[in-house]
């Protein structure tokens, strides 16, 4: 994608950071919505949720970050099933298009990409595995599914959804030390 630019529109549904937010890029169809487990109930209720898309799901096992990510014709009945099964979670995030327009051969292709992405940038805590396989997509297809990849990998960091940040882009502190051991800064 060659965007020299774009606004990602956030709106936190409760009015606290720490709760359900959705996240828009403006002018593209892409919906994200993230949601604390103790507000699954209230995030599984909202249409987004009776849809198909693909999922993450986020929290911390033995003091270590763990991620799961999957694919579901109904994103509520299966983030259900995961709340009585997998206990180390504690954020889900559900990503679909607007228009409701993501079928099951999309959401395989955008699960395998997004686990093949997480492996990528070596996120340790990755529950997947191996990397799903890919289904037949058209050219079109395909093409499509990379667009809206693209713009998941601004969406999903911005958000914090760490299996998706560039740790080694991550700038070191330019201070050095002197041979005395204290820092040097340089302007």
């Amino acid at each position: 994608m060659n965007i020299e630019g774009c606004s990602l529109e956030l709106f936190f549904v409760d009015g606290r950071p720490d709760g359900m937010l959705t996240a828009e890029v403006f002018n593209l169809t892409g919906h994200v919505l993230r949601t604390p487990r103790t507000q699954l109930g209230q995030a599984l209720s909202r249409p987004q949720a009776h849809h198909f898309g693909v999922y993450v799901l986020l929290g911390d096992q033995d003091g270590r970050p763990r991620a799961y990510i999957g694919e579901a014709e109904k994103l509520s009945k299966l983030l259900k099933e995961h709340a009585g099964h997998k206990n180390w979670w504690d954020t889900a995030v559900l990503v679909r298009t607007a228009a409701v327009s993501l079928h099951k051969a999309h959401g395989k292709y955008l699960e395998s990409r997004l686990v093949e992405i997480a492996k990528k940038l070596n996120f340790s805590g990755l529950e997947n595995a191996n990397i799903p396989p890919k289904n037949s997509l058209s050219e079109a297809d395909i093409s499509n599914m990379k667009s809206f990849l693209e713009t998941l990998q601004i969406v999903l960091p911005a958000i914090s959804v760490d299996p998706f940040i560039d740790k080694s882009a991550v700038g070191k502190p330019a201070s050095t030390a002197d041979p005395g051991g204290l820092p040097v800064f340089e302007l």
